[in-house]
């Protein structure tokens, strides 16, 4: 869950 913070936005699309 973290990472995806770290990551980006685009992360958090995919999990939306």
């Amino acid at each position: 869950m973290g990472s995806s913070i770290k990551n980006g936005s685009h992360e958090n699309v995919g999990k939306l």
